[in-house]
């Protein structure tokens, strides 16, 4: 992905021993949330959990394409910087990477074939748009 920031990198931008990777939860900051998702999260997360600020993770499984392609991917989700999202995934045999992103306000969509050849490279309000309701959906 050519966005000015990389995987490794947005990974690596996790505060350290700062207050907010030392947050804990606190049920009384729920007061203001819908009943149901205020019940939700005093059920499942104990008073006194320090609070994540970002997740790294692998997965597989099938994309649908020009037809149903298996893929692996690896995501970051950087609460303070943004979400990356690099997959692979072979068509015909071909390997096709590249992936979704927002960081520092902006979105980008980049697939190459052959890690060379450009197939999609895409950005502006559109992209960003959907890239940052992605975040949000996927910190959940």
């Amino acid at each position: 992905m050519s966005q000015s920031i990389t995987l490794e990198q947005l990974w690596g931008a996790i505060p350290g021993d700062n207050l907010q990777r030392q947050q804990q939860f606190d049920p009384g900051r729920t007061s203001g949330l819908p009943e149901p998702a205020r019940r939700y999260l005093t059920h499942a997360i104990a008073a006194g959990t320090r609070l994540a600020s970002a997740v790294r993770l692998t997965m597989h499984g099938e994309i649908k394409l020009a037809g149903w392609s298996r893929f692996t991917a690896e995501q970051v989700i950087n609460w303070s910087r943004g979400m990356m999202w690099q997959a692979t995934v072979r068509v015909h045999g071909i390997p096709i990477s590249g992936g979704d992103s927002f960081a520092d306000g902006e979105g980008a969509m980049r697939w190459k074939a052959l890690g060379i050849v450009p197939i999609v490279s895409a950005s502006g309000v559109d992209i960003t748009r959907s890239t940052a309701g992605r975040v949000n959906v996927e910190s959940i």
